[in-house]
């Protein structure tokens, strides 16, 4: 398990990625079983590089053209308690290239909108991809080698 903090990003990763709606709408969508929502939740953690290590092999690596490098996902599980328990699927994502502290969180809705905000304390768990693999077979978008 991953604890982090939600903090404000600038828009990078989700200018660079999911505000394309051709690949969120025509890639991810149908991989993942619903429409990310344009937008990522930045989560600050302390040994970002320790982190990214633990989660082991990504469930999925993608290419798309952006200025952050090819993508690696893991799908996972956020919670956090805003006054009850919340837990969510969403997939954890870091870019080969990125040079922020941050990891990213993608998930089917705001998660800003169900009462996270900056300073709210969080916890991600990697879960078993709930998406077929063989779905990923076309197109920029391969699975990893996690089984």
């Amino acid at each position: 398990m991953i604890t982090g903090t939600v903090r404000s990003g600038c828009g990078r990763a989700s200018r660079a990625f999911l505000k394309n709606d051709q690949y969120r709408g025509r890639q991810l969508e149908p991989l993942f079983g619903w429409l990310p929502y344009p937008g990522t939740l930045n989560l600050r953690v302390t040994g970002l590089a320790a982190c990214v290590k633990s989660l082991g092999e990504p469930d999925l690596l993608t290419e798309p053209e952006t200025p952050i490098g090819p993508l690696r996902w893991w799908a996972a599980r956020i919670e956090w308690e805003t006054p009850h328990l919340r837990s969510l699927q969403c997939f954890v994502v870091r870019g080969a290239k990125s040079q922020t502290s941050y990891l990213e969180i993608v998930s089917r809705q705001s998660l800003r909108s169900l009462g996270l905000a900056d300073g709210s304390v969080v916890q991600v768990t990697r879960v078993r991809p709930w998406f077929s693999v063989a779905r990923t077979a076309s197109g920029p978008i391969s699975a990893g080698s996690r089984q």
